[in-house]
Parts: structure tokens; sequence; C-alpha cells
């Protein structure tokens, strides 16, 4: 006959232990943190970048509703705020569209041919050096 040589220490040692510690815990949870961390740094100047970039895509389409309608009779000679303007009231341009992604109004200036539409940027005041305006305020 065999002899059982089990002992409590082997059934109740280090190997038969379920879980973890507190301590295990806590390391993965700071591991994890310094990812986030990481992670969330690296795509902020990314997230920013496309704001911008998308809020100045915006001001180019509705320049380029304003000078495509400057020439219909309605709208000839007039400046770019009148027609932009005209162009809400009409439902050509949506009302969401006159804010950027900032949510700040958008600043339209210039004649109906050549729109210059503004945007005050992220610090959401107009005459700063984030201020965002469509292409065609560079023309000559």
């Amino acid at each position: 006959m065999k002899k059982n040589t089990t002992t409590l220490a082997g059934t109740f040692g280090r190997n038969s232990q379920r879980g973890m510690t507190l301590i295990e815990i806590m390391i993965v949870l700071v591991i994890m943190g310094m990812i986030i961390g990481v992670v969330t740094f690296g795509i902020m100047p990314r997230f920013k970048k496309a704001k911008k970039k998308t809020t100045l895509m915006q001001l180019n389409k509705i320049a380029e509703l304003i000078r495509e309608n400057s020439m219909e009779p309605e709208y000839a000679g007039k400046p770019a705020k009148a027609i932009f303007d005209g162009l809400i009231a009409d439902g050509t341009i949506q009302k969401k569209m006159t804010r950027d992604n900032y949510g700040q109004e958008v600043r339209v200036e210039g004649d109906g041919d050549r729109p210059c539409i503004i945007s005050a940027g992220a610090d959401k005041s107009f005459g700063g050096a984030d201020d965002i305006r469509s292409d065609s305020c560079d023309e000559d």
C-alpha cells in the first residue's frame, strides 16, 4: 500500500496561490497610466493640426460659395458679408457652417469676388497670431 506524502505546506503553498496581490495590481495600473500618457501626448499635436486644417477647408468652402454667387444678379456688386448673409438666409450656407471648429463665428470681409473669411483660431479672439484665413485672403 502506498503512503500519502502530501503535507499541509504543499497543499497551501505558493504554487497553489490564485489571483494577484495589491502591489502587482498597482504596478500594472502605473504602467498602463504611463502608456496612456505617452499616447495622449503623441496624439494631441496631431489633433490640433487636424482641427486647424479642417477649419481652413471650411473657410475656403465658404469663400468659394461667396465667389460663385457674387456673379448672380441679386448679389452683383455687394460686399462679401452681404452675400454671406444672403446665402445663410436662402439656405445655401447652413447655420452650423458659420461657426469654426473652435465654436466661434467666422468673420467675412472683402468684396464678393474676393472674399476673405477669417477664424479667430484656438485663442478665440481675432487679431492673434493663430487666426486662420481663407486662401482668398492672400490673393493680390
